[in-house]
């Protein structure tokens, strides 16, 4: 790591106390003394928000397992930047343990200099026994050791909880190999925790990849120890007798109280659910242990044969340059293309809500058909009956969501609108609802997100009543049988009179399991889990499905909460109820693909079967927004 990475690295930490400010005056989790740190405040968005907190309530979780188990202690952190950890442990009352903060000279001589101008920080500061905020660079040992023991008169056999919070990650992978094996042999009673990246293989994976090379400190770790077992086995292969690795979806669900989850899920509007779940799906909490230290992260129970994912690779994938640049459109496929409607995307004048009709063709030309201003939407769905385009729901704003239908003419390139209420009969407003056509002027709508940010679970069919010439048609809505339980960003798809609900985030944020099935027959109504021969896909949302002439249902893409890798590609027999799953190849990071709220086309040909993928994308936390610059040709 060079001295300009270095300076790199210390900037980072002024970008993050900031985002903790911000996250702390949103309500997401208390802490007195992050202000004495802040130089100034700002405001950031609420996927930031979620990400600094579900960062918080990780290592908050690590200090009260630790300190639980050995409240007479000592806790280094390394690269502990403008950290209020010590101050906000002392305020709860952890007076018997030694903190010492180890940064670059830079930023340890700046945070002096602003605990001086705080009297309450400067008073606990001045603990020398329980305080020590030092310079040392983590390379070199040698020194290290001199200070820790010579001059901070450290223990060696004491309890030691050592910290890094996005820290080692910066250093070339021999250094910080040898730091963790040295900690572990100079403390024999000792826990290492750290919070970091991993996974930078796929879309995701790659824009995160490039967001830190752009500030030149490149993850020097990351592509020796990508994932879950590789990080577990370098600290169990450098002197450490346990070790657990939780990634920070598995953290939320299996660790955070649910009423807390629900408390933090009250305080701001949100609908970026792709990126928060991939922003933590690439990083992970991992404590290791030993000696008469315990890991702070539970035991993770083995998974059963019976619910192991075999993957195997597609048979092709293309990437070909295409300037559809959206994602959150709606999709609707045709003999010689694809309809998109509006979404989120590039315009002239920066990111916003597209409010065009376009038509993609196979042979990647683009024609813009109509432009209007209520076709400024997002997750909404398009079907097309005759020559008629309908657009139906969507929403602007969170919580603004769109009840209206618009009827596009695709010859005459026009457009009439038509708009209803509950009280008229009409469904609630909604978004990120599943919608699919089945039958030939009948469109089933269920599920998705309502006027108070509610999760639904009501279903409905809009018979299309076409008037003749160019009148424009006029609907009846009826009520369906209502889902199990509220779903949003599901899909839903129409196979010999049932209707297949996949996937979908249940109010838990938990993506579901896949297949809900209901006969659109009016005798003994029920939706159904299908019996699985074998494991069911990977539990996913943001996904597609295609249903083929030989009885196959393909899953493309989408986002998993309970997965280690993103999802694929899942080809299901839909009469014996097996599924092969296809993993995506390793992402060229020129030009990832993030498989989130895009569009698809099928084509079968001969013994082939090609799918087209449009559009997509996904905030991507902090590292902006990305939106997919090619068109996917993938073949199973």
């Amino acid at each position: 790591m060079s001295s300009s990475s270095d300076v790199q690295v210390q900037g980072s930490n002024d970008w993050s106390i900031a985002s903790k400010l911000s996250t702390i005056t949103a309500g997401y989790y208390k802490d007195s003394f992050i202000s004495c740190f802040a130089q100034k405040p700002v405001k950031r968005s609420s996927l930031i928000h979620r990400g600094y907190y579900v960062r918080a309530k990780a290592m908050h979780y690590i200090f009260d397992r630790f300190l639980s188990q050995h409240p007479k202690c000592q806790i280094i952190s390394f690269g502990a930047g403008f950290d209020t950890s010590y101050y906000t442990l002392r305020q709860q009352g952890h007076t018997q343990c030694q903190y010492v903060e180890i940064d670059f000279q830079d930023v340890v001589s700046k945070k002096w200099q602003l605990i001086k101008n705080h009297p309450y920080c400067a008073e606990l500061a001045a603990e020398k026994d329980a305080y020590q905020l030092v310079a040392a660079d983590l390379r070199n040992l040698p020194s290290l050791t001199k200070l820790l023991f010579e001059e901070l008169l450290m223990s060696s056999s004491d309890p030691t909880l050592f910290i890094s919070e996005c820290a080692i990650t910066y250093m070339d992978e021999c250094s910080s190999s040898k730091l963790i094996e040295w900690c572990g042999t100079t403390f024999p009673n000792a826990v290492f925790a750290v919070y970091e990246q991993i996974r930078p293989n796929d879309g995701f994976g790659r824009v995160m990849q490039q967001h830190f090379i752009q500030l030149s400190i490149p993850l020097l770790s990351l592509p020796v120890y990508p994932d879950h077992e590789t990080q577990q086995n370098r600290y169990l292969h450098k002197g450490w007798t346990s070790c657990e690795v939780y990634d920070i979806n598995e953290f939320v669900h299996k660790l955070v109280p649910s009423d807390e989850l629900e408390r933090m899920r009250k305080l701001e509007t949100f609908d970026e659910y792709e990126g928060f779940n991939e922003k933590c799906s690439h990083y992970i909490i991992l404590t290791a242990a030993k000696g008469n230290c315990k890991t702070p992260l539970p035991v993770k129970e083995q998974e059963t044969k019976d619910h192991v994912f075999n993957t195997t690779s597609l048979k092709s994938w293309q990437l070909y340059k295409s300037p559809i640049q959206r994602y959150g459109q709606a999709g609707c496929a045709n003999s010689i293309g694809i309809w998109i409607v509006g979404g989120f995307g590039a315009r002239p004048q920066g990111h916003g809500r597209l409010d065009d009709l376009i038509l993609a063709r196979r042979d990647g030309t683009i024609e813009s058909r109509l432009k209007d201003k209520r076709l400024a939407r997002m997750y909404h769905s398009l079907h097309l009956i005759q020559s008629r385009l309908i657009v139906y729901g969507g929403r602007k704003g969170p919580c603004m969501p769109l009840g209206d239908l618009g009827f596009i003419d695709t010859e005459r390139n026009e457009i009439e609108w038509l708009d209803g209420q509950p009280e008229n009969g009409w469904p609630e407003p909604r978004w990120r609802h599943a919608s699919s056509i089945i039958a030939p002027y009948i469109i089933f709508i269920g599920g998705g997100f309502g006027r108070q940010n509610n999760l639904l679970n009501d279903c409905w069919v809009m018979r299309v009543l076409l008037q003749s010439g160019t009148k424009t048609p006029s609907v009846k809505w009826e009520p369906f049988l209502s889902l199990p339980s509220g779903r949003h960003s599901a899909v839903a798809s129409y196979w010999k009179d049932l209707i297949v609900v996949s996937g979908g985030l249940n109010k838990s944020e938990m993506a579901c399991q896949p297949q809900l099935l209901v006969s659109n027959t009016s005798c003994s109504q029920e939706w159904r889990k299908p019996v699985w021969s074998g494991p069911s896909p990977i539990p996913r949302y943001s996904h597609q499905a295609l249903v083929t002439t030989d009885n196959r249902m393909i899953l493309v893409g989408g986002i998993s909460t309970c997965h280690p890798s993103s999802p694929g590609v899942c080809v299901i027999d839909l009469q014996s109820w097996t599924c092969v799953e296809y993993s995506l190849p390793v992402q060229d990071i020129a030009q990832p693909v993030i498989l989130a709220s895009f569009n698809v086309q099928l084509i079968e040909e001969n013994e082939d079967t090609k799918i087209l993928c449009w559009g997509g994308g996904s905030p991507c936390f902090s590292f902006g927004t990305h939106l997919n610059g090619v068109i996917v040709e993938l073949e199973v």
